[in-house]
């Protein structure tokens, strides 16, 4: 502790040291401050103190405290509290003091890093009251304790009066009541929005938490949010570099959860991933008056237009916090877990909703929800990075988390396959299946086949055949749109790694002597291979993960692992030839030990190929899965099991090389017997041999104790942990999840105009090379020429109107070179392999569909080629029903092998045109002698030759369409396709060679031509007088001037102009564009407009407000009904409908079936936590909204309130009449007397019964006030009756009395039930048209929206077009 005194203060400077190592010195001082301002050092040893009291100042005179505070160092609460920022007083700007620093080494670094500006600054806080003598002032520390926070320093400055009376105290004491005045106004002076927004901002920078509520509660904030103005986004003037521009953050930066949540539910500001996780983190602090932590989110999920992207943030955050806690064991993660657990119901029933919506179409009104729509709502670009909670995209959180739950889901797995496929591949194949003749149904080469009777319609061959077909269109029709999808990016890497594995086993299996040149030639492509794959990691970190290694790591554990094999196998690799090649000198052993190393990495490369093949084989992903995790469980296992052998070791080891007699064995010897023990190698015998029999006992005996403690209870610990992490259940999600990874991870080689390795490296010389696009050829073209469109089918895939040029077409054509050969290649096998299958087929049965075309008959329809054609999945064949001759059935020509009406036709028809079949019913095998008689030979003969010439024919046909479609077709295909690749990747630079050539030529020959008019004005000086001469060149250069302008605008235009003479003057042109670059620039606006129509997509609503509302109303309970409507009513009641909508909320708030006067609905009560996992402590501390009871017991409250008002009135009035006819009863005699004492039991009766009215409500809930009141009225009526009946007679009611009055109470209570049901039913109807007439103006509301927005685009982009056709072709009025 250190004692300053007053005496010991220096006056501040400049030149001042502000602490006592010298570590900051003052270089000036501000006019702001005063004078007499003296200081004493701070010390930087104090650095995150956290005492509360760290400076006590004793004032021995009146005046103010300074304190001195770095501007990187964070401002604690008391420094907040007590004092202000100096402040210039005509602007405001904060008052910084220039210092100097001088810090050690490591403090200097670790400044500069943390400091956001280059030399930190000090700012200045003083006290908002002046102390007077004797006060006493406390001062904390600085509890925060960053890297970038410094200590500050103490001043103080005396009053100048002298005293507390004086001038200044007085003026002291005016500024005071100006400040209350002020704050006393804070409320009321809010007119204007620039100040209102100004003093919150203020408040929530300063942890005002009452200041901020108070504004939020003026006119000012409640009209502002009537007309739709957001408080979500700051102003672009408060937002500092670096820093999130959302309002919330200002709170989640002060970790200030009770303003975060008073921002969030009243001021509706959209929250960040910051915000959440501070909501998380402090989970049971956020206050219950603001709805407590899960209310708070739920109501945000029913309010924001992206549910799903909250709700996964919102389970990310939930994740992390379990798991920290779980890890530093501090708080308890009970109620977080069961929380986690329903919003993952919640989000499995908001991705049902999702799926209804693709299925149905949108809140809008529209019905196609194509891979566009699904990626702008699963996967939305993240680019810029976001923001607010609905810029998140779920599939990436689900990466990250591995939820496979998310994945298990229909959307997201409709979506990965959608996408493995790729855009331009869906686009281009809408037919698929349809079996049309049409280029866009890839199974077009089957139908063709199938047609001309070469397969049938199922079986074995069909499959084979579709199989081919597809392939064959693959590489034929669409190899630019399979090369730009995952899939093709995948075959290329499957490709890859086949090659790889063979290279790779091929050098293994090599002989260094008598191979070396070999050796040293697949030795350096193995290296280049390896390097690539090293290659291919840096690209994929920089474009997918911006550079940051460590999260590259954490979401790719594996191909982290596989990349670190790669690397060690390079180094070796470039070990080994230079061994091998004498370049360096290893010897002997390490060269040895190296080998081993090499050989031993074949484990990890073949599972990094197992790995490739994941997308492959369907149930491989979760196989790999499983043993991952038991991988992780194994490694938790080896410990416990490592240190229970190594004591059993160490005490055998010891044991027999201490006592003399024992088996010598080195400890690592020891070790194996144990660990073979474990694994069922043992022998009890092997100590038979010893002579100390003690030996022989103690080995046996702990090799037992061993046997029991690790052959059964850890070897069975292992088992169960091991078949834990098998889950069956998940093997479907996770098949999905590996496939989504796969797509993922080469999707992004698509969007980059990436590949893997090794064609990385044959990439990197093109990388020199300009990006760029061309406009795409169109397909009349490449028919004209023999060839399908490939550049796309502009119809059906109009994204495909440009084409990539530059290094961007370099994976094309790296793909022609390499995966396409192969593809086609593969093709023609398959084909070849099935030909003699299809000539077979042909020759028996297929050849009469053929003739059945050409020559047509009954049953044949004509000989029209249908649709369907009788193929799977289409309608009827045409001509494939025949009528019956006879009796006038029909009977179906079969046309498939083995078909009984085909045999029957062929054996037995009469008909004289050959192929043409009769449905005849009979046994095709019963005229089958005939054909072995005299007269059936010729038959014979005539059908063995039919058949002969359908083979002929048939093979003829299949080498036809193997030359035409499989070889020299294929090659033609090929070529064209490698060519028009070549042109793409030289197409950018040599037009902009070209473009640059033509404009210096061209400003060549303006040169020139400008030499030649001042060579030509010289010669014809000497003729023209000064006069002309100086008219003429005037003139001249004038011309030159203008038609130097038009060549100009001809040249920037891309056309030339024509000059037309006219005394003198070059008739002027209107500049025009080429064919090409209209059809650009129309290119770039149409992609401008379907960026606008993406991002429209992203940002816009997917779900409607009441699917989320009936989502969340599954998941957590009925309480969100009575919730949302009671929002729904404090909603209309801000917007003027402040009656109606009390009454529409008081109707639809749950009563009890006492109330109501009649039975409760049947159905159970579902609540928040029931079931399983029961926590209701989750809501009932902080979410009265979710407390059912709660809201019951309050109406019925209201209920008897109302009804205990009732009963006083009729009991005041049963009083006074019960007093009239006892005043009467005293002049009339005992016998009047006793009927107004019965009457009077009457009255008491009915007042009695209108107390407990309705009886079982008495039973449940306590009297109000108002009925204790009654029966108090009642019970002074009863005794004045009483004392006025008669003197010293006492009388009591009798059981007759009692019944009496029960029967005149009844009427009344039926009555009341009956009017208090009426009242019910009718508000519940109104309340229920009410609600259906809002949900119609929400739908008619956002489909008239989404009307105008199209409209809006529509007439936008028209104006456009008209705009680009005008300036190309000169007209204005077009």
């Amino acid at each position: 502790m250190d004692l300053v005194r007053a005496g010991d203060m220096r006056l501040l400077q400049a030149g001042s040291a502000l602490f006592t190592r010298g570590e900051a010195e003052l270089l000036a001082l501000h006019p702001q401050l005063p004078s007499n301002l003296y200081y004493f050092p701070g010390n930087m040893y104090d650095y995150g103190t956290a005492e509360r009291q760290y400076v006590t100042v004793h004032l021995a005179a009146p005046g103010r405290l300074y304190v001195l505070l770095p501007e990187e160092t964070a401002e604690p609460r008391w420094l907040r509290e007590q004092f202000f920022k100096v402040r210039e007083p005509l602007y405001g700007v904060k008052v910084r003091l220039p210092a100097r620093w001088k810090l050690g080494g490591l403090e200097s670094v670790m400044q500069k890093l943390m400091m956001h500006s280059a030399a930190e600054r000090i700012l200045v806080y003083k006290s908002k009251r002046l102390y007077r003598a004797g006060d006493v002032v406390h001062l904390g520390g600085l509890p925060t304790a960053r890297f970038a926070d410094n200590m500050y320093v103490v001043c103080a400055a005396l009053d100048g009066g002298g005293g507390p009376g004086g001038e200044d105290s007085n003026a002291d004491a005016a500024k005071a009541a100006a400040a209350a005045a002020a704050t006393a106004q804070l409320v009321t002076g809010c007119d204007e929005w620039g100040m209102w927004l100004t003093r919150l901002l203020k408040s929530i920078r300063r942890n005002r938490v009452e200041d901020a509520r108070a504004l939020l509660d003026t006119d000012t904030w409640r009209q502002r949010l009537a007309r739709g103005g957001a408080l979500s986004w700051l102003p672009p003037e408060e937002v500092g570099l670096g820093e999130s521009p959302l309002t919330s953050d200002l709170a989640a930066t002060n970790n200030n959860v009770e303003m975060l949540a008073l921002l969030v539910v009243h001021g509706h500001c959209q929250l960040s991933f910051r915000g959440v996780r501070l909501l998380v983190r402090r989970w049971e602090e956020v206050p219950a008056k603001d709805g407590g932590a899960l209310e708070l989110l739920l109501n945000y999920i029913r309010h924001c237009s992206r549910p799903l992207s909250t709700v996964a943030c919102t389970l990310m955050a939930l994740r992390w916090e379990v798991e920290l806690r779980d890890r530093a064991r501090t708080s308890s993660s009970q109620e977080l877990r069961v929380v986690l657990r329903r919003f993952q119901e919640l989000q499995v029933v908001l991705l049902e909703g999702l799926a209804d919506v693709a299925r149905t179409g949108g809140p809008d009104g529209s019905s196609s929800m194509g891979l566009a729509w699904l990626s702008g709502v699963l996967d939305p670009p993240q680019s810029p990075p976001p923001l607010s909670l609905g810029d998140y995209s779920p599939m990436r959180i689900a990466f990250e988390d591995r939820d496979f739950g998310f994945m298990a889901s229909a959307v997201a797995e409709a979506y990965t396959r959608q996408k493995w496929l790729g855009v331009s591949y869906l686009l281009l194949t809408p037919r698929d299946g349809s079996r049309e003749l049409t280029l866009l149904d890839p199974l077009v080469l089957h139908t063709v086949l199938h047609k001309l009777g070469l397969v049938d319609e199922g079986g074995v061959l069909s499959y084979l055949s579709e199989t081919v077909a597809r392939l064959w269109f693959l590489a034929w029709v669409v190899p630019a749109a399979f090369v730009a999808s995952p899939r093709g990016r995948w075959c290329m890497r499957l490709l890859a790694g086949v090659c790889f594995i063979v290279l790779y086993n091929e050098l293994l299996v090599m002989d260094p002597e008598s191979e070396i040149t070999s050796i040293v030639t697949l030795g350096t492509v193995l290296c280049l291979w390896l390097f690539g794959n090293l290659v291919e990691a840096v690209e994929t970190v920089a474009a997918a993960y911006g550079g940051r290694l460590a999260k590259y790591i954490s979401a790719n554990p594996q191909e982290f692992f596989f990349l670190l094999c790669d690397a060690l196998l390079l180094s070796l690799g470039v070990s080994y030839m230079r061994a091998i090649t004498s370049t360096a000198t290893i010897p002997l052993v390490i060269f040895m030990r190296l080998t081993l190393v090499w050989c031993s990495l074949a484990v990890p490369v073949f599972l990094k190929f197992l790995y490739m093949l994941v997308p492959l084989f369907q149930r491989l992903g979760p196989l790999l899965n499983t043993v991952y995790n038991m991988m992780q469980e194994l490694v938790a296992f080896a410990l416990p099991f490592a240190a229970i052998t190594s004591g059993f070791a160490t005490s055998y080891y010891t044991v027999h090389v201490a006592l003399p007699g024992g088996e010598p064995m080195a400890f690592v010897d020891v070790m194996l017997m144990f660990f073979s023990a474990f694994l069922g190698s043992f022998d009890l015998h092997q100590w038979d041999d010893l002579p100390n029999p003690e030996l022989r006992i103690f080995g046996i005996t702990l090799m037992v104790v061993y046997l029991i403690i690790a052959g059964i209870l850890l070897a069975n610990l292992l088992i169960a942990i091991i078949s834990y992490k098998y889950r069956p259940d998940q093997v479907a999600a996770q098949s999905v999840f590996g496939l989504a990874e796969v797509v993922d991870r080469h999707q992004i080689q698509v969007d980059c105009a990436m590949l893997c390795s090794p064609f990385c490296l044959l990439q990197l010389p093109f990388r020199v090379l300009p990006r760029g696009s061309r406009p795409a050829i169109l397909p009349y073209t490449f028919y004209r020429l023999g060839l399908p469109p490939l550049e796309g089918f502009r119809p059906a895939a109009p994204h495909m109107a440009t084409v990539p040029t530059g290094r961007d077409a370099v994976p094309q054509l790296l793909f022609h070179l390499t995966l396409h050969l192969v593809m086609l290649a593969a093709a023609a096998v398959a084909y070849f392999m099935l030909s003699p299958f299809l000539v077979v087929r042909f020759g028996l049965v297929g050849h009469r569909r053929v003739l059945d075309r050409l020559w047509g008959g009954p049953g044949s329809a004509g000989g029209g080629s249908g649709k369907g054609d009788g193929v799977p999945g289409g309608t009827t064949r045409k001509g494939s029903v025949s009528m019956a001759s006879k009796g006038g059935h029909g009977g179906r020509s079969a046309s498939g092998a083995g078909s009984s009406g085909g045999l029957s036709g062929s054996f037995g028809s009469d008909d004289p045109r050959p192929g043409l079949q009769r449905g005849d019913v009979r046994d095709p095998w019963k005229n089958v002698g005939s054909f072995c008689t005299l007269q059936g030979l010729p038959r014979l003969a005539s059908l063995v030759g039919r058949v002969m010439a359908a083979h002929v024919v048939g093979l003829v046909l299949v080498l036809a369409l193997g030359l035409m479609l499989f070889t020299a077709g294929s090659l033609y295909v090929w070529a064209a396709s490698t060519m028009l690749a070549l042109y793409n990747v030289l197409y950018e630079p040599l037009t902009r060679f070209g473009t640059t050539s033509r404009r210096a030529a061209y400003r060549w020959r303006r040169g020139l031509q400008q030499w030649r008019k001042r060579r030509t004005a010289v010669a014809d000086n000497s003729i023209t007088s000064p006069k002309d001469d100086r008219t003429s060149t005037d003139g001249g250069s004038d011309i030159g001037t203008k038609a130097e302008s038009v060549d100009d605008a001809a040249s920037d235009a891309g056309s030339t102009a024509a000059s037309v003479g006219g005394e003198g003057k070059p008739a002027r042109r209107r500049p025009t564009m080429t064919a090409s670059q209209v059809a650009q620039r129309w290119n770039t606006l149409t992609k401008g407009a379907a960026q606008q129509r993406q991002r429209a997509l992203t940002s816009g609503r997917y779900l409607t407000r009441q699917q989320v509302e009936h989502a969340v109303l599954r998941v957590f309970g009925l309480g969100w009904e009575a919730a949302a409507r009671a929002e729904g009513a404090d909603a209309a009641n801000a917007s003027g409908g402040a009656t109606a909508a009390a009454s529409t909320a008081a109707a639809l708030r749950p009563r009890s079936a006492a109330v109501r006067g009649r039975a409760p609905a049947s159905g159970p009560i579902v609540r928040f936590g029931s079931g399983v996992d029961d926590a209701t402590s989750v809501h009932m501390h902080y979410s009265p909204h979710l407390n059912i009871k709660a809201l019951e017991e309050q109406q019925a409250g209201r209920d008897l309130q109302a009804l205990s008002r009732m009963a006083s009135e009729a009991a005041s009035a049963a009083a006074a009449a019960v007093a009239a006819e006892v005043s009467g009863a005293a002049v009339g005699g005992p016998a009047a007397a006793a009927v107004a004492l019965r009457s009077a039991a009457a009255g008491d009766g009915a007042a009695a019964a209108a107390v407990v009215l309705p009886g079982e409500a008495a039973q449940e809930e306590p009297a109000p006030a108002g009925s204790v009141r009654a029966v108090d009225r009642a019970g002074g009526a009863r005794s004045a009756s009483a004392g006025l009946a008669g003197q010293g007679t006492t009388t009591r009611l009798s059981d007759d009395v009692q019944a009496l009055a029960e029967a005149l109470c009844r009427p009344l209570q039926e009555q009341l039930q009956q009017i208090q049901a009426a009242l019910s039913s009718r508000l519940e109807a109104q309340a229920v048209e009410l609600g259906q007439l809002h949900e119609a103006v929400g739908a008619l509301r956002e489909v008239m929206d989404a009307s105008l927005t199209r409209v809006l685009d529509a007439d936008e982009m028209e104006q456009r077009r008209r705009s680009v056709l005008a300036r190309a072709y000169g007209d204005e009025n077009y």
